[in-house]
């Protein structure tokens, strides 16, 4: 069947259902083999029996590739040992390196919380922690949910067991333990751009009546007129490359993704848009524009330095007029990549906009992979899953929310706060609440303001 190593593949295969036993409490295996096997323990604890089945051996076989590749999501902190469980993601072994003198084999995460503040305590932790494992541990962001903590897998960035990546896992621990070739594997990365460009539109889209419709009230003349005939997407888009302006043509990729999202969700329950809504959608996702009747708009941008190994966050929040009732400036610690500093940048500005007082909010941002992961109903594993949980509880508790996904360019007042955080004392925006202004202009965003206030009128 074209295996490279069938024992891999079949040790990856039984690491698929240990991975079960440890996720699915419900899981009529797990509950037999709890009863008889490690009544007291998780399965990555279990050891073998003298008359055991041999089931349960084919299981414990897997295990080291389990412990290898799981690691803690911490939320309280109850549930893992400082010292002997895996907890501290992109950090080497995911273990405390350093292990303090004099501290209690059992010690757990959550005693290193300040729960009246939920911050963690940095007098504590810097006192009796290596620098180099302290920051690992202030790295990782706290929730105010009580929600049990989760073991997630790290070679897969949705958190999930893959039987995939548990092969690779599995190969290389296979050379780790006979001494043979590297001791790392680098992981396929998904290449995005490559199949964004193998996308094909439809052609049942030339032919539908709603997308008719859409074209017929483009704000493009020019895209009305368009002739239909070209024989695949390649000449219809070289054909629109000719024809049409750079505004035209960023107008056609928009409504085409509208108009193929819409086709898709409407089978799955969704309700059809008016064709003036996907227009006027479409316009907001290339321009900013102000929010409608009482609601509030809230705008957020995340600013990554590497050389000062710092981020930085900010907001803007809107009435319908456009006029600034709220802003906010702050700078945090280092990230690992963009999609942290966004969602941690969301979760600051939903927390800052709560405090302020606002209730009605539609909130922008400009990463749509992450804009995306906080309104879909799937439950997110990863490492990131419990901060994408904070912000759907804080969304629960106002009137009305919505999340919705725009350019860059659109997002230009949020996006000159953050980079301007780089330019500031480090002692005037590192407090918890940052530079704020309520009900005034911040003047780092002036020009930025002044484009949109332009956009608006025209």
């Amino acid at each position: 069947m074209g295996f490279r190593d069938i024992r891999s593949f079949n040790l990856a295969m039984l690491a698929k259902q240990g991975w079960r036993m440890l996720t699915d409490q419900g899981f009529l295996l797990y509950r037999c083999f709890k009863a008889k096997y490690f009544p007291h323990c998780t399965f990555l604890e279990a050891v073998d029996h003298p008359h055991s089945s041999y089931v349960w051996k084919s299981l414990l076989a897997a295990q080291p590739i389990l412990k290898k590749g799981c690691c803690w999501r911490m939320v309280m902190g109850s549930s893992i040992r400082v010292l002997s469980d895996k907890w501290l993601p992109c950090h080497p072994t995911n273990k405390i390196l350093v292990p303090p003198n004099e501290v209690e084999e059992d010690w757990h995460v959550s005693e290193l919380i300040n729960w009246t503040t939920f911050q963690w305590n940095h007098d504590l932790i810097d006192s009796i922690f290596h620098r180099f494992d302290a920051e690992a541990i202030y790295r990782i962001p706290l929730s105010r949910r009580c929600v049990p903590d989760v073991l997630v897998w790290l070679h897969n960035k949705n958190g999930q067991y893959l039987v995939k990546s548990g092969f690779h896992t599995t190969r290389l621990l296979l050379k780790e333990t006979n001494r043979v070739g590297e001791g790392s594997v680098l992981m396929s990365s998904s290449k995005v751009w490559a199949k964004i460009w193998k996308l094909q539109i439809p052609n049942k889209i030339k032919e539908c009546g709603v997308a008719q419709d859409v074209w017929a009230g483009c704000s493009h003349r020019s895209l009305q007129k368009s002739t239909t005939d070209q024989g695949n997407v390649m000449q219809l888009f070289e054909h629109l490359i000719q024809q049409l302006s750079v505004d035209a043509i960023e107008i056609f990729l928009v409504q085409s993704w509208l108009i193929w999202n819409q086709r898709n969700m409407v089978p799955h329950g969704a309700k059809l848009q008016e064709p003036g809504r996907l227009n006027e959608r479409a316009n907001s996702l290339l321009s900013w524009q102000p929010p409608e009747g009482t609601l509030y708009k809230l705008n957020f941008e995340a600013a990554v330095f590497t050389d000062m190994a710092a981020s930085s966050v900010g907001v803007i929040i809107w009435n319908y007029n456009g006029q600034v009732m709220a802003a906010l400036l702050s700078k945090g610690p280092t990230v690992l990549d963009s999609e942290e500093a966004e969602i941690l940048a969301c979760l600051q500005a939903m927390e800052f906009a709560i405090d302020a007082g606002f209730s009605e909010l539609v909130v922008e941002g400009d990463n749509i992979n992450v804009m995306c992961s906080i309104f879909s109903d799937r439950t997110d594993w990863s490492q990131l899953g419990n901060i994408y949980d904070d912000i759907c509880w804080l969304a629960g508790r106002l009137r009305h929310m919505e999340f919705q996904s725009i350019r860059r360019s659109a997002n230009g007042v949020a996006d000159s706060l953050a980079r301007y955080a780089k330019h500031i004392s480090e002692d005037i925006i590192t407090t918890k609440n940052g530079c704020i202004w309520l009900e005034d202009s911040p003047p780092p965003a002036l020009e930025a303001l002044y484009l949109d206030s332009i956009s608006i009128a025209n």
